[in-house]
């Protein structure tokens, strides 16, 4: 057991809390009538029970009352504090974090000390059990709390002495007047309740009253208004005495509409008014239809003798048009005669559509006016019949028809005339001809031979002219009639035809297989540039396979990738040229080609061309390929480097450790004048020789060997221990030059021809080789070497970061390894021990690898209010679960306030500046 100023030294809580807020008087009053009644989820007085913890235990156990509130839940103060001081049981919410919430048991509300803590942030009272004790210990299944016994007697009743007992007399009269004084509560309570029943009692007949009042009301309403409604379809006729039966309603039920009687007067009177504004709105409707039928008989009579002028006008045209219909032949009549007949007709029909056109004209105009006519009977004098719009639009309709009529019939007449002259022109032609040929009025086979040579500069065959007199001259007759002759004249066209079919199937046929021999020779020219395309293709299948493996299971180097990179880019651009070289050969074959030919030529061709696009699809798969793999390997060069460097720093980082060397010792060791800058050769020369650590454990695989009889060994145990190797001279200048280009703010661009890179100043070398331990278990950080003698600087906590800045050396009095280091949370100094003389650990290797636990961007400067330059790229941003490398030790930026870094993305190598916490939080943490 730890004696109690360590155990509260262990005890002190890693937050400071506000302290217990000040409750207003209603909120007290709230919690004096909760501890009286026990209100629900809270005893007024609660006891705690078990607690093994030797320090913990005593000062818990005991008697808590409910005291106040924190944060919206109950506070508890125990009744006889132990010799320990005050103990309070209070809850804390979410306002300083999630770590800080939950049930605690303290000296204090809100203070810097605390002795348990419970987690259930749910809970409206303080739990039952499952209590860490010490609050950053394991749970106390013994440490219960639970409800307290009755309270104590009041202080004037307390046990007067030390060693005596109750005195019966007081206990018994404390018990009646307490029993008395519930008895006249609960009478108190019961005349209350008796009260507010006969309250509501009254009230509810009150209601009953006013409801049966309001529905009589609205009775008597209703049967007023339903007398009004009348009042909507009054007539001039019937309102007086609807009048009076609305006022009668009224007056009856006066006496029933009780506080409705002056808005249901307003109504009666309203509705009085608005009937005799209606017939008043009536009448002048009645005014304006009579006026509206009066003009339009007046525009009807205008339209009427408009109509009857148009009708005038039809017959006219009607009679003027019997002179062409009633001639017996009119194609016999003289065509100037004929043609005069038709234009005195036409102008007549010009006359009379005129006239229709007024009427139309002024139906359009007046249309609206005219049309009240139709819509209802206008009133007129005994014998007089009024217009209507409707009749008099029949009757132009009518006249228009019939105008038409006329026109039309004519024009057709003279139409017809005119081809019985024309056909009658031809037919004298025809007989003309006929009778040209045939001398005896028929024409026979030496007629019709002639007529087709004259005539048509055509033979006919004898076999033909047979075969045209079989179709067309009956039997016993000598040849063929005028009847005839159009059919003689279809029968030789026809076998004039068939002769001209003949001709060209022949030439058709003739080209036909010249067009075949010239398409062979495409053919064949076709076929050779496929023979050389699929050459190109057999090639080109090598890139396919040497992409897939570049992408899928290539297991060399980044030098070796890119070097496969460049072959297949080298290979793609010779292929595509002879693709290119074969997409012009069709340009040649069309030179002096028929249209016909080019057609078929252009065809090929573009068979070839579709060929040939798909073996480009597959070069610029590849040519995606290489540049999808070339960003791959950009990568996985950059993780090259990365491992490289780690494997480098490594080795240096542990030369310095077995000979105690400080950065600077170290630097001078590998350059050991005082002028200049450390350069490749040197560091070459240094790594070679130097201190290298052994494998890691779990880095070896175990090796097996297997003897003849199938048994399985190990390998020898106390074999010399194996070695980090040393990297390729092209992997260390690499990372040399990676150094250098980091140095200069630039991107690590890993080149391995350069065999002298720039040399490495001393800064920037012993930044790179800084170490970094991680706390594992709590220590503490002493002002010298020497434990027993040095002064105690501050307890370093698990998870904190230190920077080695010697060591480590052997401490003679307790026999331990220690370090001389600096604090990154704080930047103390002071030494520390690495691990006890029993083997536990209290520094290991670590801190140099975080992660990244809050969204934020590189920056260019220490700064982190320094805006990135204009006309660069956007900040690199670093994503949650990231993981950087800690390049320099963090340093306080001044106006922010934030502990800030340079850094190095283990992804891609990008480096910048990195906040590490701040004002806002922390950013990092150690991975």
């Amino acid at each position: 057991q730890q004696p109690p100023q360590q155990q509260q030294h262990m005890q002190q809580q890693h937050h400071q809390a506000p302290p217990q807020q000040a409750q207003p008087p209603q909120a007290q009053q709230a919690l004096a009538n909760q501890a009286a009644t026990a209100t629900v989820g809270q005893e007024p007085r609660i006891e705690i029970t078990g607690c093994t913890h030797g320090t913990v235990g005593p000062i818990a156990r005991g008697t808590y009352a409910l005291s106040g509130e924190n944060h919206g839940r109950p506070v508890y103060s125990k009744e006889q504090p132990a010799s320990g001081g005050e103990a309070m049981i209070y809850f804390w919410d979410q306002r300083d974090g999630p770590t800080f919430s939950g049930w605690w048991l303290g000296p204090k509300v809100g203070g810097d000390q605390v002795w348990a803590y419970h987690a259930d942030t749910a809970a409206t009272a303080p739990p039952v059990s499952g209590w860490k004790v010490p609050f950053d210990g394991s749970v106390d299944p013994t440490f219960v709390i639970g409800k307290a016994g009755a309270a104590p007697p009041p202080p004037q009743q307390q046990y007067q002495g030390w060693g005596q007992g109750p005195q019966p007399s007081q206990q018994q009269a404390w018990e009646e007047s307490r029993r008395l004084q519930e008895q006249q509560r609960q009478e108190q309570q019961r005349q209350q309740q008796e009260e507010m029943r006969k309250r509501q009692e009254m009230e509810r007949q009150r209601q009953q009253e006013e409801l049966a009042k309001r529905q009589k009301e609205q009775q008597a309403a209703a049967a007023v208004r339903k007398v009004m409604m009348a009042m909507k379809v009054v007539t001039e006729e019937t309102f007086q005495e609807k009048q009076t039966e609305l006022m009668s309603a009224f007056n009856q039920e006066m006496a029933n509409l009780g506080s409705q009687a002056a808005a249901v007067k307003v109504e009666v009177e309203q509705t009085i008014e608005q009937g005799r504004q209606r017939l008043e709105h009536l009448k002048e409707i009645k005014r304006q239809e009579q006026a509206a039928q009066a003009k339009a008989q007046e525009v009807l009579k205008e339209l009427k003798a408009l109509v009857e002028a148009a009708e005038e006008g039809q017959k006219a045209a009607a009679e003027e048009a019997k002179k062409i219909l009633e001639q017996e032949d009119l194609s016999a009549v003289d065509l100037d005669e004929r043609n005069e007949l038709a234009e005195g007709v036409e102008k007549v029909v010009q006359a009379a559509k005129e006239k229709i056109k007024a009427c139309t004209d002024m139906v359009r105009e007046s249309g609206a006016v005219m049309r009240v006519s139709d819509n209802k009977q206008a009133e007129v004098t005994e014998g007089e019949k009024p217009l209507s719009l409707s009749e008099l639009l029949a009757r132009i309709s009518e006249c228009s028809r019939q105008v038409e009529q006329s026109s039309f019939s004519c024009k057709s007449a003279v139409e017809k005339a005119k081809k019985k002259v024309e056909a009658k022109a031809k037919m004298e032609v025809i007989e003309k001809m006929f009778k040209k040929y045939a001398k005896s009025g028929v024409m026979g086979k030496t007629e019709i031979k002639k007529y087709a040579n004259t005539e048509f500069s055509f033979t006919l065959t004898d076999d033909a002219i047979a075969s045209i007199l079989r179709a067309l001259v009956l039997e016993k007759a000598k040849g063929v009639k005028i009847e005839d002759f159009q059919k003689l004249k279809v029968f030789i066209g026809i076998e004039r035809e068939q002769a001209m079919d003949a001709k060209r199937k022949e030439t058709r046929l003739a080209r036909e297989k010249v067009v075949a021999a010239a398409k062979e020779v495409l053919q064949g020219k076709v076929d050779e540039a496929t023979k050389t395309l699929e050459a190109i293709i057999a090639k080109v299948a090598t890139i396919e396979e040497a992409e897939k493996t570049l992408l899928e299971g290539f297991t060399g180097t980044s030098d070796e990738a890119f070097k496969k990179c460049d072959e297949i880019e080298a290979t793609s651009k010779e292929y595509r040229e002879e693709l290119e070289a074969l997409r012009k050969v069709p340009q040649t074959w069309t030179e002096n080609l028929e249209p016909e030919l080019k057609v078929f030529c252009s065809a090929l061709s573009q068979g070839l061309e579709m060929k040939i696009r798909a073996v480009e699809g597959k070069l610029n798969k590849a040519s995606y390929a290489v540049t999808r793999a070339r960003a791959e390997n950009q990568k996985k060069a950059i993780t090259e480097v990365i491992e490289t460097e780690n494997v480098v720093l490594s080795i240096l980082r542990f030369h310095r450790m077995e000979k105690a060397l400080t950065a600077e010792a170290l630097y001078a060791e590998i350059h050991s004048s005082e002028e200049g800058a450390m350069d490749y050769f040197e560091f070459k020369a240094f790594i070679e020789k130097c201190e290298r650590p052994p494998v890691p454990p779990a880095a070896k695989k175990e090796e097996v060997k297997e003897e003849e009889n199938g048994d399985v060994k190990k390998e020898e145990e106390g074999a010399e221990a194996e070695l980090v190797p040393l990297p390729s001279e092209d992997d260390l200048v690499k990372v040399f030059r990676s150094w250098t280009a980091a140095a200069a703010e630039g991107t690590p661009e890993p080149q391995a021809e350069d065999h002298n890179p720039p040399s490495l100043s001393k800064e920037d070398f012993c930044v790179l080789v800084k170490i970094l331990m991680k706390v594992v278990a709590e220590g503490t950080m002493t002002e010298t070497m020497d434990i027993a003698e040095g002064g105690t600087i501050r307890r370093l906590e698990v998870g904190e970061i230190v920077e080695v800045l010697s060591g480590p050396e052997m401490e003679d009095s307790a026999k331990v390894q220690r370090v001389h280091c600096k604090a990154l949370k704080d930047g103390q100094v002071g030494y520390v021990s690495i691990a006890t003389n029993t083997g536990t650990k209290f520094l290991e290797d670590g801190g140099y690898f975080w992660t990244v636990t809050t969204e934020a961007f590189l920056s260019t400067a220490l700064a982190a209010s320094m805006p990135p330059p204009s006309g660069g790229k956007p900040p690199r941003k670093l994503k949650l679960g990231e993981m950087v490398e800690m390049r320099t030790i963090p340093e306080m930026d001044a106006a922010t306030k934030m502990l800030r870094f340079k850094c190095r993305c283990k992804s891609d190598g990008a480096t910048g500046y990195v906040t590490l916490s701040g004002p806002g939080g922390v950013y990092l943490k150690a991975a």
